[in-house]
């Protein structure tokens, strides 16, 4: 438990406790934290302050609640606690605006290799679908 600000560790067991998860998500933009919380209650500024102050990096914070019993990780609702709620990140010289909620490959380069074939595929399908109709 965190002592000073009340927040104790979640036990998915016994369903109790506040901190279910914390996900840090990085890009070029700046790094997001995401507090999964088992309370639909926002998390204490002093631990926000806390936060901010271990690593300059952060952007933003955002506290995703996820009072379901079960090992989903995020909830369906989130509140922005610091900074704009959001990063930016790039994948094949395209630029993404992702929230807590967005799904992006964390690899990129396999990723931009995946797409690539994907695009060569679609392509190769669509001259054989025009030589069908011709």
């Amino acid at each position: 438990m965190h002592k000073k600000h009340n927040i104790s560790i979640y036990d998915e067991v016994q369903h109790k406790g506040v901190l279910r998860h914390v996900i840090a998500r990085s890009s070029n933009d700046g790094l997001m934290i995401i507090l999964v919380t088992n309370l639909k209650k926002k998390l204490p500024d002093g631990f926000i302050n806390e936060l901010i102050l271990c690593n300059k990096d952060i952007s933003t914070i955002v506290q995703n609640f996820n009072c379901e019993k079960g090992n989903i990780i995020l909830g369906k609702e989130c509140v922005t606690l610091y900074g704009d709620g959001y990063i930016f990140d790039s994948l094949c010289d395209i630029k993404f605006k992702l929230g807590p909620l967005a799904f992006l490959q964390v690899n990129h380069v396999q990723a931009e290799k995946l797409y690539n074939i994907a695009v060569d595929m679609a392509d190769a399908s669509r001259l054989y679908f025009i030589k069908q109709l011709l």
